[in-house]
């Protein structure tokens, strides 16, 4: 599943004040702080408005509080200008889990470097002199995460032209076990409260969510029954595998890749067996028990052949 989100500040989108009654009202809510969120006409980077972020933040003075609802990876893609250099480090994205305990960060440090830190607030990253932000030009961001402890980060910097400032590469970073349930945007100091005075323009959101197989809920069946296979509440697409059969023969799947496929199921009058199925969907596996019982019919036959493949002497007697 994929997570999609964009942020303007135009009228019918943001609307024109940063208050909770826009329409958008998510975009521009201050969680607290000291500051203030006010929209822009002066300053944009696209349209005829941006968000302009003023004052000092020690406690958060974000913008917003999204709710991701537990994504595997994320990537903030925005537009800033700095009318000043904040006076010390400044938070401007953080992702959270559901506690919500932080899990990785994306930072503006008192020289204009983009600073990265993991979820024990360790820096990963930091851009060297004169790769940096500078005061007074908008400046294209792109920020990436994946979950995990052996996740990952980079960040991406651009002028207002499109020319490659700097790039972090694909860096390990401890990002926490959990997945990412929320992303917090807008100024938050660390232990040194920050002037910051900046403005945001065009933010996207994107992600996806972590892999989730479902095979579908255990079947009882006699033999020579054509099962079907379910798949369909998994996340995504995936392949089916057979884990073990106990019995005779391996049985074959009419399409190993497709989400409902069937197979025919043998057996024998006087014994149960059991065949266990596997769905596969990237790193995340599932697997379905499909138990055939002993049959209870008088004659079993073989819909393939559609030959009597044996008596049942229970019924039928010898």
């Amino acid at each position: 599943m994929s997570y999609s989100k964009s942020i303007t500040f135009e009228t019918g989108s943001n609307g024109d004040a940063a208050t909770t009654t826009n329409v958008q009202a998510d975009s521009l809510l201050e969680t607290g702080g000291a500051g203030t969120m006010t929209i822009s006409t002066a300053e944009h980077h696209s349209g005829t408005r941006s968000l302009h972020c003023t004052g000092t933040s020690t406690t958060g003075n974000y913008c917003a509080t999204d709710n991701l609802g537990g994504l595997a990876t994320f990537t903030r893609d925005f537009w800033i200008k700095l009318a000043a250099l904040p006076s010390a480090e400044t938070t401007i994205g953080r992702l959270l889990d559901s506690t919500p305990t932080a899990q990785a960060s994306l930072a503006i440090n008192g020289l204009g470097a983009l600073v990265l830190r993991n979820a024990a607030g360790t820096s990963v990253f930091a851009s060297a002199s004169g790769k940096r932000l500078t005061a007074g030009a908008w400046f294209h961001v792109i920020w990436d995460a994946a979950y995990g402890t052996s996740g990952t980060q980079r960040v991406r910097l651009y002028d207002s032209t499109g020319t490659a400032i700097d790039d972090s590469t694909v860096l390990t970073s401890n990002n926490g076990a959990n997945l990412f349930d929320a992303h917090r945007r807008g100024p938050k100091a660390g232990s040194t409260n920050a002037t910051i005075d900046f403005y945001l323009d065009d933010i996207t959101l994107s992600g996806t969510s972590a892999d989730t197989a479902s095979a579908g809920p255990d079947q009882t069946v006699e033999p020579f029954t054509t099962v079907t296979l379910d798949g369909t509440g998994s996340s995504g697409a995936g392949t089916w595998s057979l884990v073990s059969t106990t019995g005779p023969g391996a049985p074959t799947l009419s399409d190993a890749t497709a989400a409902q496929p069937t197979y025919l199921c043998r057996g024998t009058w006087h014994t149960g067996h059991v065949d266990t199925w596997r769905y596969t969907v990237g790193s995340s596996t599932d697997d379905v028990v499909i138990n055939v019982n002993p049959s209870t019919r008088g004659v079993i036959t073989d819909p393939a052949t559609n030959t009597v493949q044996a008596y049942d002497r229970r019924v039928v007697g010898s």
